[in-house]
């Protein structure tokens, strides 16, 4: 005998409402693993001597490919936020060929003297070596002492000032040099070709 029992209107419009759910369900799973698009790897470049308190501000963010959408976070000492704002928008150009675009990052509002560094967030991402906010002679005394430090060291003449490499007196004869004409040169190179050099002028005090 034949079979005439039918299955239930309701049910065939469970099962569609069912399949629709998990249509739904399907989907939002697959938004939820969509990834998000990946940060841009930069470097963050700062001042490396430091800031003034109330001079304008600037680091720069060194990035291997354009960005969009970056911001910013000064940290203190302790890791603390103490000021954020939005990386600049429009690249200055190149750095080389790596570093294709760079941006300036503004942190003026950072006056307090202390250490701080920049963390980078968003559409890219980077971190600032520590840096340090002070008054000029704090700052720069140490910066200028060891300049001159330096250019003591290799200062050459009969005054040599005794420091660290121990120098002695070194080209006795510049109180009274001569002047020579350009002689030539070996292409791409510093060694001269001429047998000998042509004197223009002196006796000249070239001490230095």
């Amino acid at each position: 005998m034949p079979n005439n029992r039918r299955r239930p209107v309701g049910s065939k419009r469970a099962i569609a409402i069912l399949g629709s759910a998990g249509l739904v369900l399907a989907g939002a799973a697959f938004v939820q693993s969509a990834p998000a698009s990946a940060a841009v790897p930069g470097l963050v470049r700062v001042d490396q001597v430091g800031y003034l308190p109330t001079e304008v501000k600037q680091a720069y963010l060194m990035t291997t490919g354009a960005v969009a959408n970056a911001d910013f976070s000064v940290l203190d000492a302790h890791g603390h936020k103490v000021f954020t704002g939005t990386v600049g928008h429009t690249s200055r150009g190149a750095w080389n060929a790596r570093y294709t675009a760079v941006y300036p990052i503004t942190f003026s509002g950072v006056t307090a003297p202390g250490t701080y560094h920049i963390v980078v967030s968003g559409g890219a991402s980077g971190s600032s070596p520590s840096f340090t906010v002070a008054d000029a002679g704090a700052l720069y005394g140490k910066a200028v002492a060891d300049g001159v430090s330096f250019f003591q060291v290799q200062r050459d003449g009969p005054d040599v000032i005794k420091g660290a490499l121990d120098r002695k007196p070194s080209h006795l004869n510049d109180a009274s040099g001569s002047v020579y004409a350009i002689p030539n040169f070996q292409e791409d190179s510093d060694v001269i070709t001429d047998a000998k050099l042509t004197k223009i002028g002196g006796p000249v005090n070239v001490l230095g």
